[in-house]
């Protein structure tokens, strides 16, 4: 692993996401239940390792946005791409 990560930021959908998530990501393997057990185990690993975990609730809708405004297709990697520039600043929270 990179000795400078800090932090680790994951997409992680609405609730009612789910199927539109599938959809998006063509996943549709994964249960609603699956998808929350996965990602817990996966934030609780990366924790363990003394990261910090960003949760980056966007919809479908946002990813989308953002992977237009970011010209990029698609794709596992480029959704990781647009997700590890997330900072939140621009949010409106």
């Amino acid at each position: 692993m990179d000795e400078d990560l800090k932090a680790v930021a994951l997409w992680v959908p609405p609730a009612g996401e789910h199927t539109a998530w599938q959809e998006y990501t063509g996943n549709t393997m994964l249960s609603k239940t699956e998808f929350d057990d996965r990602m817990t185990a996966m934030i609780s690993e990366l924790q363990s390792q003394n990261l910090i975990v960003i949760k980056v609730n966007w919809t479908v809708s946002r990813m989308m946005d953002e992977l237009a405004a970011a010209g990029l297709e698609n794709t596992v990697d480029n959704r990781a791409a647009v997700i590890a520039g997330y900072t939140g600043e621009d949010d409106e929270d």
